[in-house]
């Protein structure tokens, strides 16, 4: 028996389909480890397959493609490639990838290479068809590679790499020869992008752009656009007369709406482009793809009131359409787009609409023959329903954004929508009031959120009698009702300035208190599609389009479908969708598509988002909350305070159920200490929305936390400091001399002036607000391999969707360093660190200990329970645990506690890794927080577990150790830095940085981190 023939072939077709629903669960750009096993599984099944498998993986290159899932496209096509299950076709599909990639020189030089194998098929000859259209598409690739690189210089002309006509004659070039070679329909695709180049050529000659134009031909372009209509004249014919467009293909009517511009026949291109987005073989990805050839290459703008304005309006108003149409579009015909539309073009769409919906549709007159007066296209295909658009902006009408006062400047941080006061409780009703998210506005600034008192609304809007975009911002008078981030992250605001008479909040009837039958285990996906309108990335209005399903919901088990009468009883009602979203859409509405009825508020989106109860596992999604689960807290949280109108809810609720402490109009009122646990975790003045953690991964505390996992339950938090003070505790360290020199390294000032560098481009976001007080007289240590300075590290910490952050770290054991609690664990709504990278005594590039000790990471963190349950500054103090026990070949510092009376008369000596010092490389890049610098100075004060003193320090340093020196000049550790001047204790009328101060009870808690193995 050969071993063939003991194979079940069903069983490889059973285990083949489930590697490819793997793969098409994956999420739409990632590239992460994971997703490369996942697609390698899938190829190897494939590969079990022979040439089915082979033709398999085709077809699934396809479906990734139309899901712009081009990170995944391209592992699939390399994965492929390497097991010989590669093709030309396969090999197509990889040029495509990169190119969307932004991977051009590769694209490039992989479409010539496929080009030149076939290159000698003939036009003419069946038997070399196939070779022959992949001659033409691997040219058209090449083309587009070279539009796209030109293109991409131009959006800006004053910063490298300037735009190189070379680029542009070059993509003419290629696609001119295939239209030459072969001219028909099947090369007016070529043949069109050859015209639209040599018109690009002949705007940007004439605005004075350098380079060579001399290959610009107006009247050849010309030529072209007429030879493509003259081919395509009786597809067109049909299209455009009533009732036909059936059966026309989708890129004739581009094409030729494309060769009227040419023509500078905009009336014709507006039919034809009406025509085209009419058809319901149209999907978004081909719409979008011809939207981006107006913006790109013709650089029309949707805010002009001229034709190629209106030609833009008319595309992003098809993908509204398309987006806001009953049922959406199928599951798996995934787009990751958003429809943007500034106030302008909200503003005249709005416009244009209304006077098409109140004229006579007397035949086609340009842009509004798009539609007749039912709002139906002229073609038989898709209908264009005036009054969902219509519905789709007047739902702008309520969105806000949501900024920020930073250095001086407003800046987006979020979103918000105008509700009225009766659609959340009756106590606010003949309100109007503002809804975001609690980790965009909240009662105070904290680790991701800002104070109300320095955040407004702000609604742009487009003024036709002055033509221009107007700004009405709106400042706040209070947090009315809120819930944190672990439950519903919601802050309902009380405006404090009158709102614009434009704005029209959303009303009671505009709540659906709607949910699909929640999927089977085993499924994703109801037949629900929601739609989030926002500010992504602070720009303008964005509405999503294409992928839109609702996967999930957690109103009720699997299989059943939600009660309507059955309200949740304050717990947050979690939806699952992958709606595209940004930051700044924190706080955004989701609406159900096609009716655009109000279901929930938008709070964030992970690539690795764990799925609801009880599901396991994790998938790619974004998540809302119910509205109606909105409402029941709020009703919930007025009962529970009693009279009344609703009250506050707590943030920080250990069952994630909202509480009520206070009456309305009383703002809650937290202790200085409490106020610097959420304050100022970005050096950047929390410019940035980090991303929101897992609600599912609970606080890490105490020796419990292993990555991601929580082992056993959190101790119960400790006692404040006991008053009475033992004389002196201990951990010893372990040969520890300082160097005959430390005097003068310890008291020699050395003056460097203020920050200089670019934060912008500072790409190790550091955390706190350490601070220079007056003059920098820190001292840079350049022998860090020399006691005790080898035993302070750099830390480099990283996580699974934000950029690496900077920390400092020192050791107390041979396979322990002790750090802030907030550079592993920075605040409320943080995930875990995914690695942290611990460098001793990094001096710049220089890492003296590299080669004898290898590469040193994090096995695991510690986090006292009072930081990871309260974000407590008196016990911001954190531990990691190391996979290599360097401590027996670079020592350890001895930690100890020492009484207020007996600190108060010592220096305190702060070492560590600021982020503002700057080393330039050969190379001429740059590295942050990778210096050691030292400052000393007398402590000022004790207090409320936590030690002041004016040492210079900054952002990068938080986790340094704060020590004295003994009279032998041996150190003790007494503190763990951790905060600059703004967490200052309320009655401490002083500029200090501080430390966590080392008591007998903080003492006891790194003693048993330390006997951790």
């Amino acid at each position: 028996m050969t071993i063939d023939t003991m194979i079940d072939p069903a069983e490889e077709r059973r285990e083949f389909e489930a590697a490819r629903s793997a793969v098409m669960m994956l999420g739409r750009e990632q590239s992460r480890l994971d997703s490369i096993e996942t697609v390698a599984r899938l190829v190897s099944e494939a590969d079990d397959l022979g040439a089915e498998g082979a033709e398999e993986l085709f077809n699934i290159a396809k479906a990734l493609q139309k899901r712009r899932a081009f990170a995944l496209l391209l592992v699939l096509c390399l994965l492929a490639r390497q097991s010989g299950l590669g093709s030309a076709k396969l090999r197509q599909r990889e040029v495509q990838a990169l190119i969307e990639l932004g991977r051009l020189e590769e694209a490039v030089r992989a479409a010539r290479a496929l080009a030149g194998a076939t290159a000698s098929a003939a036009p003419d000859d069946p038997q070399a068809k196939e070779d022959y259209e992949l001659w033409e598409a691997a040219n058209g690739n090449i083309g587009r590679a070279y539009k796209q690189a030109y293109v991409n210089a131009s959006r800006s002309p004053d910063a490298p790499p300037r735009p190189d006509p070379q680029d542009l004659k070059a993509a003419f070039d290629t696609y001119f020869s295939v239209w030459e070679r072969n001219p028909g329909p099947s090369t007016t695709y070529h043949a069109i992008n050859a015209a639209a180049l040599m018109m690009r050529g002949v705007r940007d000659e004439a605005l004075g752009r350098p380079g060579d134009f001399s290959w610009v031909d107006r009247e050849k372009a010309r030529e072209l656009a007429e030879a493509i209509l003259r081919i395509h004249e009786e597809d067109l014919r049909g299209a455009l007369s009533p009732g036909g467009g059936g059966g026309t293909d989708v890129w004739t009517l581009a094409t030729c709406g494309e060769a009227y511009l040419v023509l500078d026949l905009m009336d014709d291109a507006a039919l034809c482009y009406g025509a085209y987005a009419g058809l319901s073989t149209a999907d978004a990805f081909e719409i979008g793809s011809s939207l981006r050839q107006l913006q790109e290459v013709w650089q029309f703008e949707g805010g002009n009131q001229d034709a190629g304005g209106r030609l833009v309006r008319l595309l992003k108003t098809a993908l509204i359409n398309l987006q806001t149409a009953s049922g959406g579009p199928p599951a798996n015909d995934i787009q990751t787009d958003s429809v943007v539309l500034s106030p302008t073009e909200a503003g005249l769409i709005q416009r244009e609409l209304e006077e098409r919906s109140g004229a006579e549709a007397d035949g086609p007159d340009g842009y509004e023959a798009y539609f007749d007066k039912r709002g139906s296209t002229r073609t038989e295909g898709r209908m264009m329903d005036i009054q969902r658009i219509s519905g789709a902006l007047r739902r702008a009408q309520s969105i806000c954004a949501i900024e920020a006062l930073c250095d001086g400047e407003w800046q987006r941080m979020g979103t918000g929508f105008l509700v009225r006061g009766e659609a959340l409780h009756a106590a606010w009703a003949g309100e109007t009031l503002i809804v975001s998210n609690h980790h965009v506005v909240s009662q105070m600034d904290g680790a991701l959120s800002s104070s109300y008192r320095r955040c407004r609304a702000n609604f742009i809007e487009y003024d036709p009698v002055m033509q221009a975009e107007r700004e009405s911002p709106v400042l706040f008078e209070g947090v009315l009702w809120r819930s944190g981030e672990r439950a519903h992250d919601v802050a309902v605001i009380r405006p404090r300035t009158a709102l614009p008479r434009a704005a029209l909040p959303l009303e009671p009837h505009d709540v659906s208190p709607y949910l699909p039958p929640r999927p089977h285990l085993g499924m994703d996906g109801t037949n629900m599609h929601v739609v989030i309108l926002g500010f992504p990335g602070g720009g303008d209005l964005s509405f999503s389009y294409g992928d839109e399903l609702l996967l999930d919901h957690d109103a009720c088990d699997p299989g059943v479908a939600p009660d309507p009468d059955r309200t949740p009883q304050g717990r947050p009602v979690r939806l699952h969708y992958r709606t595209p979203s940004q930051p700044g859409s924190s706080g955004s509405p989701v609406f159900r598509a096609g009716d655009w009825s109000l279901v929930g508020v938008h709070h964030r989106g992970q690539p690795d988002c764990r799925r609801l109860a009880p599901r396991d596992g994790t998938y790619e999604a974004n998540e809302g909350i119910w509205l109606p689960s909105i409402i029941a807290a709020i009703g919930k949280a007025s009962l529970t305070a009693g009279e009344g109108a609703p009250t506050q809810a707590d943030p920080q609720s250990p069952d994630d159920t909202p509480q009520a402490p206070s009456p309305q109009g009383e703002w809650l009122t937290l202790p200085a200490s409490a106020y610097g646990a959420v304050q100022g975790v970005f050096s950047d003045g929390a410019a940035t929305q980090a991303p929101q953690a897992d609600e599912h991964r609970g606080a890490p505390a105490g020796g419990n936390m292993v990555f991601g996992r929580r082992i056993g339950p959190p101790p119960e938090p400790a006692a404040p400091p006991a008053p009475a003070m033992p004389s002196k505790l201990e951990i010893p360290g372990r040969a520890v001399v300082m160097p005959q020199d430390s005097p003068e390294i310890f008291h020699r000032h050395l003056r460097t002036g203020k920050f200089h560098g670019d934060l912008e481009t500072f790409r190790l976001k550091t955390q706190g607000f350490e601070t220079v007080i007056g003059d920098d007289n820190r001292t840079q240590i350049h022998e860090t391999a020399s006691d005790p300075f080898r035993m302070i590290c750099s830390l480099t910490v990283h996580w699974a969707n934000m950029a690496p952050t900077a920390g400092t770290g020192f050791l107390i054991g041979q396979r322990i360093l002790l750090t802030a609690g907030h550079c592993v664990l920075p605040g409320p709504g943080y995930p875990d660190p995914t690695a942290i990278e611990i460098r001793p005594g990094r001096a710049g590039p220089r890492e003296p200990f590299a080669e004898d000790l290898g590469l040193v990471h994090a096995e695991r963190i510690s986090l006292h329970a009072n930081w990871s349950n309260g974000f407590d500054p008196r016990f911001d103090v954190g531990a990691i645990h190391l996979n290599t026990a360097i401590g027996e070949a670079l020592g350890w510092f001895r930690v100890g506690v020492r009484s207020p009376d007996e600190l108060r008369r010592r220096w305190a000596h702060v070492t560590g890794y600021p982020g503002d010092k700057i080393t330039p490389l050969a190379s001429g890049e740059e590295l942050y927080a990778a210096e050691q610098w030292h400052h000393a100075t007398p402590i000022s004060e004790v207090h409320d577990g936590r030690v002041y003193y004016p040492a210079d320090t900054f952002a990068g340093q938080s986790g340094a150790p704060v020590y004295i020196l003994e009279e032998d000049g041996r150190p003790t550790v007494v503190g763990v830095h951790a905060y600059g001047t703004g967490p200052n204790a309320g009655q401490l009328a002083m500029e200090n940085n501080s430390a966590a101060w080392i008591d007998p009870a903080m003492l006891q808690v790194i003693s048993d981190w330390r006997s951790i193995a």
